[in-house]
């Protein structure tokens, strides 16, 4: 009891904070075009300016390039993100490299003001809306991803999107209420085949409708096309697949699973991955979101009646069962939807207990105001809390000028530029002849870098086959269209380079003081030492 009343007492000292007040008067409408300015300004100032590592890189790279289709499937396309790269590219503001990386930040403060409105229409409770969209959109995550580029801050604005219209459906069946969301269902899943997860319980609710006799049957077909217009950019590369191989059945693996059948289809809840994941997803979970989400499911059937509750349930135990048990290194940057309906759930969680007493009232928004203000300063200072404690990153392989403890834990990325330099230091390096061997998380700066600097264009990066062929496969081409020029590998780890472990074995490898990549040379065969 006196700890509730010396938060309720500590009230006083957030008087100032003004905004979800003010907000919690305006109109809905309003109230969503300042979250999406507020939104995009922090996420714009706290983008990354240069080149990125990892997935970031590569569309950076498939952006600069034009490429909609990718190297890796078709599961990893995601085709309207890069078609809003090429709007990006024309517009004159700010380096390149930096409007592209905006693009999820963007995403982002879509997907917060779809999140406000969200929670407005479903407990009627602005102030509660407003609270719980500032604290999403400081999570630790959403403002991680914000910053560089990436397809799940736009899969997340058309989640949003998606379940507003669900809502309005639910409450007002109309046949244009879901046509309109088979649209943006579809348009979702031009971003990312994330949209197929709630597709079933669409498809349910509307067979549902029907049958209640709610909207007419014709209107099933109609959303049909409505979807096939939304995802026509994604449904055009499936088609062109399977028109190239001939099989539409390959077509289709390749667009929900590509080279990841194994991850997406995992069914094990322990991987190799799940320590890391774990530490890295509870950093978005430092706040009251988690609690309150408990109160909010147990809350659904009695606040949002039987079939909103069934179908948010339904969404949500989805999307939550779907990345527990993802098998991916990436498990903790694709939790982005779940974090989204988790939310969801924790405001309707609050709405309840708003209401409950003034007590309650008053202790639920003092501790959302102290998540607003805590998270910020845990991921600034807790990199150095860690380090002081003598906890260090372990990995495999440490990328060069990187401090992984900062990269992960704090969101803001403006100065972050690790992989320019290292991929300026590598260019340098292998000038004016080198051949550089990279992996994924570094051929695509490499490319970038030696894209947009003329004056790094000597060395030659490895892509696709070319210039060289693998050397696993075809050791003696490779050796002669290589000829005398120097060879260079990022990493002397078996297993980091697809295709070419076998240098490790015919070669040694090099690697000087302030240099960051390995120098290649050969061994010397048994001729060569008869002779």
């Amino acid at each position: 009891m006196a700890i509730q009343e010396q938060i309720i007492s500590s009230n006083r000292y957030f008087s100032n904070f003004k905004f979800v007040t003010w907000a919690s008067n305006c109109r809905t409408s309003t109230i969503w075009w300042i979250i999406f300015i507020l939104a995009s300004t922090l996420y714009g100032l706290t983008a990354q300016t240069s080149v990125a590592w990892q997935d970031s890189g590569t569309f950076q790279w498939r952006i600069l390039i034009g490429d909609y289709v990718g190297t890796f499937g078709l599961v990893c396309a995601h085709p309207m993100l890069i078609l809003l790269g090429q709007i990006a590219k024309l517009i004159p503001i700010g380096n390149i490299l930096w409007r592209i990386n905006f693009i999820s930040g963007l995403g982002m403060a879509i997907a917060l003001a779809n999140f406000m409105a969200l929670v407005t229409l479903i407990t009627n409770n602005r102030k509660v809306a407003v609270l719980f969209t500032v604290i999403l959109g400081f999570s630790h995550l959403v403002w991680w991803i914000a910053t560089i580029v990436e397809s799940y801050t736009w899969v997340v604005a058309g989640l949003t999107l998606e379940l507003w219209l669900l809502v309005k459906l639910i409450r007002d069946p109309r046949w244009s209420l879901l046509v309109l969301l088979a649209f943006v269902n579809g348009l979702t899943f031009s971003f990312h085949d994330f949209a197929t997860l709630t597709l079933p319980v669409y498809v349910l609710l509307s067979v549902y409708l029907v049958w209640k006799k709610q909207i007419p049957v014709w209107s099933l077909g109609l959303a049909s096309v409505a979807f096939l217009i939304g995802g026509a950019l994604f449904i055009s590369l499936i088609v062109c697949a399977a028109v190239e191989s001939g099989n539409i059945v390959t077509a289709i693996s390749s667009a929900l699973f590509g080279p990841s059948r194994g991850i997406i289809l995992n069914t094990s809840l322990i991987t190799p991955y799940t320590r890391a994941n774990a530490a890295l997803a509870s950093l978005s979970f430092m706040n009251i979101i988690l609690p309150l989400a408990v109160v909010g499911v147990i809350r659904f059937r009695k606040d949002l009646g039987n079939i909103l509750a069934l179908a948010l349930g339904a969404i949500t135990f989805i999307e939550i069962v779907f990345i527990i048990r993802l098998g991916s290194e990436d498990q903790f940057s694709l939790m982005l939807p779940a974090m989204t309906v988790i939310s969801l759930a924790s405001a309707i969680g609050a709405s309840y207990l708003v209401q409950i007493s003034n007590r309650w009232r008053q202790t639920v928004m003092v501790l959302g105001y102290a998540s607003v203000i805590c998270m910020p300063l845990i991921y600034g200072f807790l990199p150095s809390v860690l380090r002081g404690l003598g906890v260090e990153v372990q990995r495999t392989r440490m990328l060069p000028f990187r401090d992984e403890m900062r990269y992960f834990i704090t969101p803001w990325r403006q100065n972050e530029k690790s992989a320019q330099l290292f991929s300026e230091t590598a260019l340098h390096q292998a000038a004016p002849e080198g051949i550089i061997i990279g992996d994924n998380t570094t051929r695509y700066p490499l490319l970038i870098t030696r894209l947009l600097n003329s004056n790094m264009h000597l060395a030659v990066i490895q892509l696709g086959g070319k210039p060289l062929p693998s050397y696993d496969s075809h050791p003696e081409k490779f050796r002669q269209l290589l000829g005398d020029r120097p060879l260079y590998i990022v990493s002397p780890i078996p297993g980091y380079i697809n295709g070419f472990d076998k240098i490790l074995h015919d070669a040694e490898v090099q690697k000087r003081p302030g240099e960051v990549i390995y120098r290649v040379f050969w061994k010397k065969t048994q001729n060569e030492k008869e002779n």
